[in-house]
């Protein structure tokens, strides 16, 4: 593990040789996941192929981070992704992009609205644009909002059961995309699963018509991408946006 200021990365280059890529992307990786994840993992081998880099990280109380639940706030995931952008660019002179999954996408489209920043990519994997849905329809089935606000934390089953805690809900309600769009002025890329159950993509295609975005559907893609001829697509269409 490499540690930046106690955020754990990952990066597909050497500091001495990260002025011959052509551009450094920050990977983000969804809820529940880490900067280890199969997405990431496949996608930076290849872009290292194609010459770009990729830098990933862990968001607070995720992968090689210290768990404590308390610690998962949006403002904290955010200052997490501009503390990665600043080492990056201290030490890159090239672009800069983004590629960001699910509850990492949400992040990016509100670091995007933030720090209103010029980036050469921004391309999002099944994001979760509406953060709420998904959350609230994977609480523990006994768990009702009421439950949540009382006990000041709920369990969230993904991959895993992961605690929550009742002000990251409010954190979420609070910071609703569709709210925070005026401001974006990057073109987003969008790839996608026609069979994604875990997001709600009429929210991409409601987001579509407010700002610039290029849609790219797999066909019968979930999620998670987990079959591997879906992962290539996705692959193949990132290097495409990325013009390798």
């Amino acid at each position: 593990m490499i540690n930046l200021n106690d955020i754990p990365i990952k990066k597909n280059f050497e500091v001495d040789n990260i002025n011959t890529f052509k551009k450094v992307i920050i990977a983000i990786h969804g809820f529940g996941s880490n900067k280890e994840s199969s997405t990431i993992t496949a996608l930076s081998a290849v872009l290292k192929e194609n010459n770009i880099g990729l830098i990933a990280f862990d968001l607070p109380t995720h992968g090689e981070c210290k768990y404590n639940y308390k610690k998962l706030r949006i403002n904290a995931c955010l200052k997490r992704i501009k503390s990665v952008e600043k080492y990056l660019r201290g030490i890159f002179s090239g672009e800069i992009g983004f590629f960001a999954s699910s509850f990492g996408a949400y992040l990016t489209m509100l670091y995007l609205e933030k720090y209103k920043g010029k980036y050469s990519d921004i391309i999002l994997r099944a994001p979760a644009l509406n953060m709420v849905k998904p959350l609230t329809n994977n609480l523990e089935k006994t768990t009702t909002i009421q439950d949540f606000k009382k006990n000041k934390k709920a369990t969230v089953v993904t991959k895993k059961e992961i605690y929550v805690s009742y002000n990251f809900y409010v954190d979420l309600l609070k910071n609703n995309i569709f709210d925070k769009t005026a401001m974006i002025t990057n073109t987003i890329n969008i790839i996608y699963g026609t069979k994604d159950i875990t997001i709600d993509n009429n929210d991409i295609f409601k987001l579509a018509k407010i700002i610039d975005c290029n849609l790219f559907p797999i066909e019968n893609a979930d999620h998670r991408f987990k079959n591997d001829e879906d992962l290539q697509k996705m692959i193949e269409i990132t290097l495409k946006v990325l013009g390798s």
